[in-house]
């Protein structure tokens, strides 16, 4: 931008010129790019002097608006003359002037509202470029950074005492209050010449960023520079050293507000932070000692979190039981306080992050849960969600419970969804799949095992395995060499058993009853298709993503199932399985018929199926999210 005229101020604010005419005509910066220390910066300025239409200065912080009347070690000259020498534009490629910047990182925090004018009355049309970073990951890395730049100060001390001095510097937990510096330029700036790029997406695509940035400025960029944007690397990376625990969690105090300020009023959001700490081992608070046969996700989250497990049935009194926690006489609301005061201190004495298994177990729990200083994520899975009683009896301590802990998970999106309902926010909800173990599922060619259907799950109503029964009679009317076997037990075990006589399907249905996991394993590879009619039970009850479903689809066996809560979200229709609608028997027994009919169809769907469960759904993946979640 060529300069017209001088704000007549300028002396006011330390700016030194003799002649304000001696300034018409010279050039003045198009953009700057701010954010503070170890906010991607100083890699975004190299990545604008990669670009032929761009230029920037060198080196990219002049800082010569930031201490103006107050002089530092980065202040080099007050003259204005002196700056505007150092922004030489070239002619671009297309013929046009470059677009000129400079990057001086303490634009972001050490500007006041008058300077800022200056440079919006000098440059009306001037864009700027801030950039943030998760506060806690900055605040850590600006503290690294001293200690490495500053070796004389931090001289003689141990690693503490270091950690502790650079703490103690105001300047860099003051850097990473983003809003209050966002609101000083906002208040000059329009908001269409403000971009706020996050490093989040630097780490995570920084040639999509880049790109943006350029659309941004208004100029064009080639594949090949984006080519070179990908494969550039970070810029002034500190070391690897580990964050004190003590320091993560004062950090993560301090920020927290401002972190939920951004979400709200400028829409920033952090992936977390990455932060690397030793590890304390994790603790799983589930409600009973004895898990049911259908719980093998539980066991999971224990082995592969590496945790600690506590038992709630263990801290409550007595006479509980039911849903409810039941207050029935002073002798048990004694009971009570007292066994929640030592549930409190169990958990606190791990010193882990906690995760709960069900939303009635946290909402139990909830008295305990108070006050822990611990990272509390509470793990739904269906029936606590979903079911209209369990729903009604929870529904205030559900409240509480959103407002307490960090976060929630949700085994589906129509579970996602029901959590947001019931006032959960929705920033809170994290949609993670219990994955299933790909080494303990070999695949088969479903092409070479005769039609026979493997159907597996407790015997409930929103697992209505009777209504699998009528789809398979209908198909067995058409084709009497298909079969049907079918693991697991439940309320409707006997009236099924009964179904399969009156329907004279006995030669052709098997119940198998309860099987080993291996057992499981073992009949999805000799089948051609497994079948799950889920279906929403009369009170509200529903699935979140059956396991069974997704160990189907590992083994490379299609899935024949209903359109229903997590089911929609891992079979595909029509490429890894055939989804029906709910209550459909006539046409999922259409769709047994086809596949036991069609055999290379039922390898391709189930070739897609291994594919998409084993890059998609693995227990290591879902792990590693809830890992991210407990993390401090």
């Amino acid at each position: 931008m060529i300069i017209t005229s001088i704000p007549d101020n300028f002396g006011d604010l330390g700016i030194v010129l003799k002649d304000p005419s001696l300034a018409t005509g010279r050039h003045f910066p198009d953009y700057l790019i701010i954010g503070p220390w170890r906010t991607g910066t100083t890699w975004l300025s190299e990545m604008m002097r990669l670009h032929p239409d761009t230029f920037i200065t060198d080196p990219k912080e002049t800082y010569y608006f930031s201490h103006l009347k107050s002089p530092s070690k980065f202040h080099i000259n007050d003259e204005l003359m002196w700056y505007l020498d150092l922004f030489e534009p070239q002619i671009s490629h297309s013929g046009t002037r470059q677009l000129l910047g400079e990057g001086s990182a303490t634009y972001a925090t050490g500007l006041s509202v008058e300077v800022i004018r200056f440079i919006y009355a000098v440059n009306p049309a001037i864009k700027i470029i801030f950039g943030v970073r998760h506060p806690v990951d900055r605040a850590w890395s600006h503290m690294k950074m001293n200690m490495r730049n500053e070796p004389e100060k931090f001289a003689g001390l141990s690693e503490a005492q270091k950690i502790k001095k650079a703490y103690s510097r105001r300047h860099i937990l003051e850097a990473g209050m983003y809003s209050r510096h966002l609101a000083t330029w906002r208040a000059v700036i329009p908001e269409e010449q403000l971009y706020i790029f996050n490093f989040d997406k630097l780490e995570k695509d920084p040639a999509s960023l880049f790109s943006e940035v350029c659309q941004f400025l208004g100029v064009s960029v080639s594949a090949a520079l984006l080519q070179s944007v990908e494969s550039y690397g970070r810029m002034n990376t500190t070391s690897d050293q580990k964050i004190p625990r003590r320091i993560t969690a004062r950090l993560t105090k301090q920020y927290r507000n401002e972190i939920n300020t951004l979400g709200q009023q400028y829409h920033i959001h952090f992936n977390g932070t990455n932060i690397r700490t030793k590890p304390r081992r994790p603790i799983v608070l589930r409600g009973s000692r004895n898990l049911s046969y259908s719980e093998t996700f539980i066991e999971s989250h224990i082995e592969y979190l590496h945790a600690s497990t506590l038992h709630l049935q263990d801290y409550l009194p007595l006479a509980a039981s039911g849903h409810s926690f039941p207050i029935l006489t002073a002798l048990n609301r004694l009971r009570g306080y007292i066994n929640m005061r030592r549930l409190h201190h169990a958990l606190k004495k791990t010193g882990g992050n906690i995760l709960i298994e069900y939303g009635t177990t946290a909402a139990k729990a909830l008295p305990a849960l108070r006050s822990l200083k611990r990272k509390i994520v509470v793990h739904f899975h269906g029936h606590d969600a979903h079911r209209a009683p369990v729903v009604k009896t929870y529904e205030k301590a559900y409240r509480e419970l959103f407002a307490e802990v960090d976060a929630l998970v949700a085994v589906s999106a129509t579970m996602k969804q029901a959590l947001i309902d019931m006032g959960a926010n929705p920033d809170q909800v994290h949609h993670i799949v219990c994955g299933v173990n790909t080494e303990n599922f070999q695949a088969t060619n479903v092409a070479e095992n005769p039609p026979v259907f493997f159907a597996c799950g407790r015997f409930v109503e929103k697992k209505a395995p009777q209504l699998t029964i009528r789809a398979f009679h209908k198909a067995h009317l058409q084709n009497d060499a298909i079969r049907l076997r079918m693991a697991g037990d439940g309320p409707l075990w006997e009236p099924c058993r009964q179904l399969i006589s009156e329907l004279n399907l006995q030669s052709c249905v098997e119940l198998l009853g309860v099987i080993h996991h291996h057992a499981v394993a073992q009949e999805l590879c000799t089948c051609r298709s497994f079948l799950q009619h889920s279906v929403t039970a009369s009170d509200g009850d529903a699935e979140g993503t059956p396991v069974g479903v997704l160990e189907a689809g590992c083994c490379g066996v299609p899935v024949i199932a209903t359109r229903h809560a997590g089911i929609a979200d891992v079979v595909v229709d029509g490429e890894t399985g055939i989804l029906v609608a709910e209550f459909d028997v006539d046409a999922m027994s259409k769709a047994i018929l086809h596949l036991a009919e069609h055999p290379e169809e039922a390898r391709r769907m189930g070739s897609n199926a291994r594919s998409r469960v084993c890059e998609r759904y693995s227990i290591q993946k879902s792990i590693a999210q809830l890992q991210k979640l407990l993390e401090y």
